[in-house]
């Protein structure tokens, strides 16, 4: 008995045992994978970096729930409820972890916590999250030390290198600690392992002195990168000078010059370059000069007052790099009257034909108190001398001789005697008259001719000058040259005649005949006009058949009025022919006209027996040396004249003119329609003959 409760109640204690052990055992299984990672700012965690699993270990389904802890600028995400069936696993779906821009490099904790939804069983997990430099920017400045000149008024340029040493590309803004800065390029977009360099100009406002500490900023606008460094900028007067000018005063010959001499002291710190300013009548001879700092040069002054007197003058010295920095030299200089000249020319005037050369005496004197060189000039003419060296008192003379003026007119010639700024001058009037002139006419002015007919030309020259003169008189033109000289006297006058024969075969255009009369003195012309008709406007002709068509009856003569028109100008000789059988001829053959008259000639016609019943195509011909033409006709012959006596005539235009032998216009019969429509009625008439034969023989049979 008391064995039977012994193993009732270690019965019972396993079995609380066993509940026990199941009560307190975890109901699942959570895990992260992997529990340490890196990651840089401005990136993301997910299920593709981090994997988180529950295992269901309960016996029945259960749903999970979830949260995240993670530190500032770390933003999670989740997913809230997770349902899995007993025994199985289950990756989280939702899981993201945003690394802000702005988080700095280092170690973080982000907690993970999953909760039981059947039991309330709470398991945590960290996942260690090292936050990586990924971003970095490095400044450096080349030369942060420089010194500045305030005369200056520039700018000062640095140049900054910047260099992305991160992971990523990334865009930096630029900054100074002072308004005055300005850069070349901002914000700068930097590729991962590039730099770039960015120049940063520092133009200081007026009146800053002193050493000035600017500090340059660089700041990515995304993340947390940034560095600085410090600029020095140095700024103080740099430019002073002194000048000093000797001798102050000076006394000279007017026209000649005298030197000064300009010290100029470079008493600053820089070496500058210095402008001297001087009158237009003074020189220097460096009008601009360079001088080191704490050094001195000198620049020579050449003096050439242009007035008699004492004038004061101003020489001032301006420095390059502050131009507010200068200095202003007073001097004089006394300039008297040493030298002198006057010239005289005789006579005042001269009266002289057109091509005739006149005379002048031109006296020069030295009115100076000092010996001197003249250089004499003349606006018109020749001088026997062009310089002379003369004492103090001394006189000279010289000829001037004007030739050669070929217009009239007064005309003024000026002398002119002249020594380094002094001179004087006197004038002459040479008086020219037209001592030589002719006129000309040529009769006719206008003509027009035909081919092959002379032209006689009056040609009137008139010598109406004072003088007798010798000319040479040329008519030029496509068609002839004529040169004729003589010798007219004053108010004479000489007629010339010429004839031209204009050429059998010229061109009908317009010739112009320029006749030119020509002496060494003068020369006049004139032109007339020549023209020349066209060779159809002189000579042609015109055959005009009172009938174009005609029917001949066979072993019958009959005749057809022609009329031969003389159409051109010209009276013409005309050979006339008939091109077509021997039973055709013309009469007359030969008829002779004047311009616009015609005659009536006549063609004659008889076709013997035997001859072929058809239509003839004739040609009548009217030709001579100068004009042709040619004009068809149609004859038809038939056995009886049943009609009017008549057939169709050819088609119009069948008349073909020729001139110097060439055809002219016109066309060439062949078998035209009218012809066609008179072969049918021949063709027919027979076929009508032969059908009353047939039925002739037939009765008689």
């Amino acid at each position: 008995m008391k064995r039977n409760v012994f193993v009732f109640v270690l019965a019972i204690s396993l079995v609380f045992a066993f509940l026990n052990s199941t009560v307190y055992a975890a109901n699942f299984d959570f895990q992260v994978s992997p529990s340490i990672i890196s990651a840089c700012p401005c990136s993301s965690i997910t299920p593709q970096n981090v994997q988180i699993s529950i295992k269901n270990l309960y016996q029945y389904p259960d749903t999970y729930s979830f949260v995240i802890d993670a530190p500032a600028g770390i933003t999670p995400q989740v997913q809230q409820n997770l349902v899995v069936n007993q025994g199985d696993t289950r990756n989280l779906d939702l899981f993201l972890i945003n690394i802000g821009c702005s988080v700095l490099p280092g170690d973080y904790n982000v907690v993970i916590k999953a909760k039981s939804g059947t039991t309330g069983e709470t398991q945590t997990k960290t996942l260690s999250l090292s936050v990586l430099n990924c971003y970095e920017v490095q400044l450096n400045i080349e030369s942060k030390y420089r010194d500045m000149c305030t005369e200056e008024n520039t700018s000062s340029v640095f140049y900054l290198v910047l260099q992305n040493r991160g992971k990523y590309s990334d865009t930096y803004d630029l900054s100074a600690s002072v308004p005055w800065a300005s850069f070349s390029d901002n914000p700068v977009t930097i590729d991962a392992g590039k730099s770039k360099t960015v120049a940063l100009a520092l133009t200081p406002p007026s009146g800053t002195k002193g050493l000035q500490l600017i500090n340059v900023y660089v700041k990515s606008q995304k993340f947390y990168s940034n560095d600085m460094d410090t600029i020095q900028l140095n700024i103080q007067d740099c430019y002073s000078m002194t000048a000093d000018l000797q001798p102050s005063e000076v006394s000279i010959c007017l026209g000649e010059v005298v030197n000064q001499k300009v010290t100029i002291a470079n008493t600053g710190i820089k070496a500058d370059n210095y402008s001297v300013i001087v009158p237009n009548w003074v020189t220097a001879d460096k009008p601009v000069v360079s001088i080191d700092a704490k050094k001195s040069a000198d620049v020579s002054l050449t003096l050439k007052p242009a007035q008699k007197g004492k004038t004061f003058f101003n020489v001032t010295v301006v420095s390059a790099k502050d131009p507010v920095l200068r200095a202003v030299l007073s001097a004089s200089v006394d300039a008297q009257e040493c030298r002198g000249v006057a010239v005289i020319a005789t006579p005042a005037s001269s009266y002289v034909c057109q091509g005739v050369e006149s005379e002048f005496t031109v006296t020069v004197k030295n009115l100076g108190t000092i010996q001197d060189t003249f250089n004499v000039t003349a606006t018109s003419g020749v001088l026997d001398f062009n310089k002379v060296v003369l004492d103090p008192k001394e006189t000279k003379e010289f000829k001037l001789k004007i030739l050669n003026i070929t217009s009239p007119g007064n005309y003024s010639v000026k002398v002119k005697a002249q020594s380094d700024g002094i001179s004087d001058d006197d004038s002459v009037i040479v008086v020219v008259d037209n001592c030589y002139s002719a006129s000309m006419d040529i009769s006719p002015q206008n003509i027009s001719v035909c081919f092959g007919t002379p032209v006689s030309y009056t040609v009137a020259v008139k010598n109406t000058g004072k003088l007798s003169d010798n000319y040479t008189l040329r008519a030029d033109s496509p068609v002839t040259n004529l040169t004729k000289q003589f010798t007219l006297g004053p108010n004479q006058v000489r007629m010339e005649y010429f004839t031209i024969q204009v050429p059998s075969e010229p061109q009908a255009n317009d010739y112009l005949i320029k006749v030119t009369l020509q002496s060494e003195h003068t020369s006049a012309g004139s032109q007339s006009l020549l023209s020349v008709k066209p060779k159809t406007s002189c000579y042609s002709v015109q055959i005009i058949p009172k009938d174009e068509a005609k029917l001949v009856q066979i072993c019958n003569a009959t005749t057809l009025p022609v009329a031969i028109k003389n159409t051109g100008e010209k009276k013409d000789k005309y050979n006339l022919s008939i091109d077509g059988p021997q039973w055709a001829y013309i009469s007359p053959n030969v008829v002779e006209l004047s311009g616009g008259q015609q005659q009536e000639v006549y063609l004659y016609f008889s076709p013997c027996f035997g001859v072929e019943k058809k239509v003839y195509e004739m040609t009548i011909k009217a030709s001579s040396p100068s004009a042709q033409v040619v004009k068809n006709i149609a004859v038809g012959v038939v056995e009886n004249i049943t009609g009017g006596g008549g057939i169709t005539p050819p088609p119009v235009g069948n008349e073909t003119n020729m001139i110097g032998g060439n055809i002219t216009g016109g066309l060439i019969l062949g078998l035209d329609t009218n012809q066609w429509k008179l072969l049918a009625i021949v063709i027919i008439t027979l076929i009508i003959i032969i059908i009353l034969a047939i039925r002739f023989i037939m009765l008689a049979k």
